[in-house]
């Protein structure tokens, strides 16, 4: 896991690593942190002076 205030290297990750929670507990959070991301967003969109960029 990187730690904050370290320098990371991607290739130092191993890409199959999944944490400690099950698939189904992955998509539960998924869910509802992209709920949260449409109000927040919708937010933003309605003040109509910032944006918000999020990459995947």
């Amino acid at each position: 896991m990187a730690q904050p205030g370290e320098k990371h290297k991607v290739e130092d990750f191993d890409p199959a690593f999944t944490g400690t929670i099950s698939k189904e507990e992955a998509h539960i959070r998924l869910t509802e942190n992209v709920r949260k991301l449409a109000k927040l967003q919708n937010k933003l969109y309605a003040e109509d002076r910032h944006a918000l960029l999020l990459i995947f």
